[in-house]
């Protein structure tokens, strides 16, 4: 296909009309047969693939056995790497920080090892909430969230903007990973940007974070580890999200970090996104980091009380973790009860809405069986479409050639024309059938014409 427009365009520039004609009749027949003959059938060969194929997702216990085991060996590299700057310490701690930056936040392995010390470098040393109006809109347990993480910017796929969430630990293994000094002493090439650079003075790459999953998986000893991937742990919060009554914005905010393709922009007239991303989508990824999802079911994330889960752990940002008893918010032997009546009445309020919903179409259907007679669900006509011939395409190529040239789409009288001088190849079709074939063949052609542009074939 790319030979045929490279000779099209040289055929054009010398003015050979000939050999124009050629690849551009060429092109239409291309354009046209292509999807009926290849495409469609190597489509629903793809689609049938995806069927049969099994869903796997990460189990539950492997989960939590991977958090725990990265939460203690980050310690430890942490604390080993501080006494004792060498090679061997910094390909330790930069392993078990890339795979728990990659595990925690559910982020595409790729786009996070690539992550560069520019990028790093613009990290807020501040962290909190920009506005004071954002903090009043939040809960005292969101606000303790916003107090304990910090939100890193860096480029997703497609070029999108997407947030990583660093816990005090993290940063501060991040820290010391980017420090210039301890990685000349380690070895690591000044040339190389990445934050999670090689200790090699010749490497110009970083980390591969599929490969530092991998090893601390197998560390972990987890049940099922080949299931214990970014790709898998990504579909694995994706599912839990659907158990859990997340509102539209909710379902907004977890696909923008996630890297989704959706309105990104919505979320900025709504609510400042590190705000969302420290406060509301934080939530999920700490109660799935510790196993406990399955206790929210039915929740939305303004439901979700951060005291289900011990966010004690996360260290402010100077390094202490205060106990502030203003910020927190009262427990009692009461919580477990009103909890089962907040999801009592969740689901009370959803029953009532579909019921209300059934009356009303109910009450629809009814008024206009009344009135006029015709039922509220008019049924459709089933149209039987017939695949057009070789002979009934070339008649069309013959006739309309030069619309489809042009790119323009030919009225009534020429394609009552064209079907009067094909004799009675083209008996069986309407004027408008004429029509739009041209049409959908000249759509086709700009299509592949544009696809072959983007990637270059």
């Amino acid at each position: 296909m790319h030979y045929r427009s490279v000779l099209r365009n040289t055929a054009l520039k010398a003015r050979d009309s000939d050999l124009a004609s050629s690849a551009a009749n060429y092109l239409l027949v291309h354009a046209s047969e292509w999807p009926q003959r290849v495409s469609t059938f190597a489509l629903r060969t793809i689609q049938l693939d995806r069927q049969n194929k099994p869903e796997v997702l990460p189990l539950t216990g492997d989960i939590i056995k991977l958090s725990k085991y990265l939460d203690v060996e980050l310690k430890e590299k942490t604390a080993s790497y501080e006494q004792e700057c060498t090679a061997v310490h910094y390909e330790e701690l930069v392993q078990v920080t890339l795979a728990k930056l990659i595990t925690f936040n559910k982020r595409r392995s790729g786009e996070t090892e690539r992550i560069e010390l520019h990028q790093y470098a613009h990290l807020p040393h501040v962290i909190g909430l920009a506005n004071a109006e954002f903090s009043a809109t939040l809960k005292p347990s969101e606000r303790k969230l916003c107090e304990r993480l910090h939100v890193l910017s860096i480029t997703g796929k497609r070029g999108r903007t997407v947030p990583l969430l660093l816990t005090s630990d993290l940063k501060k293994a991040m820290d010391l990973i980017a420090n210039t000094e301890m990685r000349t002493a380690v070895g690591v090439s000044p040339s190389n940007v990445y934050v999670f650079a090689r200790a090699c003075i010749s490497s110009p790459h970083p980390f591969r974070g599929s490969d530092c999953v991998k090893k601390c998986v197998t560390a972990a000893e987890c049940e099922q580890p080949e299931t214990v991937t970014s790709k898998y742990m990504r579909k694995y919060i994706s599912t839990v999200s659907q158990v859990m009554a997340l509102t539209p914005n909710e379902l907004e905010w977890l696909t923008g970090h996630l890297g989704h393709n959706t309105d990104v922009h919505k979320l900025f007239y709504r609510m400042h996104i590190s705000t969302i991303e420290l406060a509301k989508v934080s939530k999920l990824l700490i109660a799935v980091d510790e196993g406990k999802a399955h206790e929210f079911a039915g929740k939305s994330m303004e439901e979700i009380a951060v005291d289900a889960f011990d966010v004690n752990d996360l260290k402010t940002a100077d390094g202490s973790n205060p106990e502030s008893e203003k910020d927190v918010e009262p427990s009692d032997d009461s919580s477990s009860d009103q909890t089962n009546i907040t999801c009592k009445k969740t689901k009370r309020v959803a029953r009532v809405r579909r019921q209300t919903t059934r009356k009303r179409m109910l009450s629809v259907e009814n008024d206009s069986d009344e009135s006029s007679g015709v039922p509220y669900r008019k049924s459709r006509k089933t149209v039987t479409k017939v695949a057009w011939s070789t002979d009934e395409k070339e008649a069309v190529l013959k006739s309309l050639g030069m619309y489809l040239k042009k790119g323009t789409v030919p009225g009534k009288k020429d394609c009552e024309k064209a079907k009067a001088d094909s004799g009675n190849v083209l008996a069986n079709r309407s004027w408008f059938q004429i029509k739009y074939y041209v049409k959908n063949t000249i759509t086709a052609s700009k299509r592949l014409t544009k696809q072959c542009r983007l990637t270059g074939h």
